[in-house]
């Protein structure tokens, strides 16, 4: 499994933020367009929680699979590439964030549907037997306001390019759900 270091020696990024996740980069191809962000794990949450991130990433977008009055309206975006301390996944042109949508003093740009949308997930996870930890990063994800989760507006859908999640959520998911991850 490759480190961060040998990814950066090998590809063109720059950062773009310092987060509690860890550094945020954006890598860009021979034009200088990005084309992939780059989640180097060198801040709050420890590389060994790397692959329970990953599983419960998968986990997540097959719950929303699962709920057939939603699964349309959701996508989770999986990691095109997982390093020994750090993630890759495509980056996304023009998207609002939900914490700018919840944020904004211009109600008339918040996309219909996205009450109605955290009305069904908040249904979905009351009467739900899933695992906790699960259905709290779920809605830390969609019905909280999510700086990675965003409005598509060309597919009129919701984007999870991120999880909402901290390292006790990890810590979690990597003690009680070891083993039980399906894809």
């Amino acid at each position: 499994m490759n480190t961060f270091k040998s990814y950066k020696s090998v590809n063109q990024i720059f950062i773009i933020l310092d987060g509690f996740k860890g550094t945020l980069y954006c890598a860009k191809d021979q034009f200088q367009r990005p084309i992939a962000l780059i989640r180097h794990f060198d801040g709050d949450i420890d590389p060994k929680y790397i692959q329970a991130f990953v599983d419960l990433t998968k986990t997540v977008k097959q719950w929303f699979k699962n709920h057939p009055e939603i699964k349309h309206e959701v996508i989770v975006q999986e990691f095109s590439e997982v390093g020994e301390d750090y993630l890759v996944r495509p980056f996304h042109i023009s998207l609002t964030s939900f914490s700018s949508l919840d944020k904004t003093e211009f109600k008339e740009i918040i996309p219909n549907g996205l009450h109605e949308l955290r009305e069904k997930v908040n249904e979905i996870i009351r009467t739900s037997d899933d695992p906790s930890c699960l259905l709290r990063v779920i809605e830390k994800s969609i019905v909280d306001s999510a700086k990675k989760t965003y409005y598509k507006a060309l597919s009129d859908c919701y984007f999870i390019a991120e999880l909402a999640v901290n390292q006790n959520d990890l810590e979690y998911w990597n003690r009680e759900m070891k083993g039980t991850v399906q894809t």
